[in-house]
């Protein structure tokens, strides 16, 4: 995510940058636990969530997916989640997809 915020605060405030603490953002990053999600995962995410870029949820649905966890993403493109307002479960009217994995 470092890489995909104007907010660079995430870098200088607490963990600087990744190129300057590398061991640190390798160490916590998310790829290395991937092979341990078993839990169903619900993504909801907007285009209007400008801390997390909506990459970042295509990312955590597409390794779900591909490690045969029950995934759901759900985006709408006017809709913020978060602190900036309210996430819908229930994804109405959002644009929602299961994805499917064809080997």
């Amino acid at each position: 995510m470092a890489g995909t915020t104007e907010e660079l605060w995430f870098m200088t405030g607490v963990r600087r940058t990744p190129y300057a603490n590398r061991a640190l953002y390798e160490k916590w990053s998310p790829f290395n636990f991937v092979q341990n999600w078993k839990t169903p995962i619900l993504i909801v995410h907007s285009q209007l969530d400008y801390r997390v870029d909506l990459s970042e949820g295509y990312q955590a649905f597409t390794a779900a997916k591909l490690q045969g966890v029950p995934a759901k993403f759900c985006t709408s493109p006017m809709r913020a989640t978060g602190c900036c307002g309210r996430a819908t479960a229930a994804c109405g009217g959002e644009r929602c997809s299961t994805g499917s994995i064809s080997t």
